[in-house]
């Protein structure tokens, strides 16, 4: 699974896009509110526990890697194993950066969550190419949820990358998009609802849980 298929397409601009785009959101946010999320960066693995999803690295998890044959597989990137008994594991690269081992494994979450694995057992798992890239979309949004940067007043990609603890390709991406919410909101104002923010119940729900956290974050940066 590749962290760079992702089209360099803007939100807005076509319909089937936004589709995939506003689907993968608001999943982002529905897991967010129902497992109560409420600081960054987003613990990851954490939230497949959640979802009892077990997570290894390539190098933990040789014997299994062995035992179902797939050793060419699991070279680079993430690889997603469904077993008959509903078992669900993600094997990730951890010869990779940190924030490449977050983006995989919430990417191989995304698939779950997105129900793109329903009735799959095939080993490997082929993903559509619409499938990768709603994927994607789930990942970023779930590692740097946009509203919560916007409330803690985040202002540069290195202080993204450092409180989303993401790549730094995806951190000018989200921050390229947050200063547009951010032009809309000075433009049309957040009643208009223009500015992409709120517009879902567990949107809202998820940003109260992280009210304390951002109130605290804003504190300390302005000192």
């Amino acid at each position: 699974m590749s962290i760079f298929r992702r089209k360099n397409k803007s939100v807005d601009a076509d319909s089937d896009f936004y589709d995939v785009y506003r689907d993968a959101r608001d999943a982002v946010w529905k897991l967010l509110a129902e497992n109560e999320v409420s600081t960054l960066p987003i613990d990851v693995f954490a939230l497949c526990e959640t979802q009892q999803i077990e997570c290894y690295s390539f190098v933990h998890a040789q014997v299994l890697i062995q035992s179902l044959h797939i050793e060419k597989h699991c070279v680079s990137g993430c690889y997603l194993v469904l077993c008959p008994a509903g078992r669900r594991i993600i094997l990730y690269d951890d010869a990779v950066p940190h924030e490449f081992q977050r983006f995989l494994v919430a990417s191989a979450l995304a698939h779950i969550v997105l129900e793109h694995t329903q009735n799959r057992t095939e080993l490997p798992v082929v993903f559509s190419p619409e499938e990768m890239l709603t994927a994607g979309v789930f990942a970023t949004r779930l590692l740097a949820p946009l509203s919560v940067l916007w409330g803690m007043g985040v202002d540069g990609v290195q202080e993204l990358i450092k409180v989303c603890r993401i790549p730094r390709a995806t951190a000018e991406k989200r921050f390229e998009r947050l200063c547009e919410i951010n032009d809309r909101n000075d433009r049309f104002g957040m009643a208009s609802g223009q500015g992409s923010m709120f517009l879902s119940g567990y949107e809202r729900s998820a940003y109260r849980n992280f009210s304390p956290f951002i109130e605290n974050y804003r504190k300390n940066k302005n000192r």
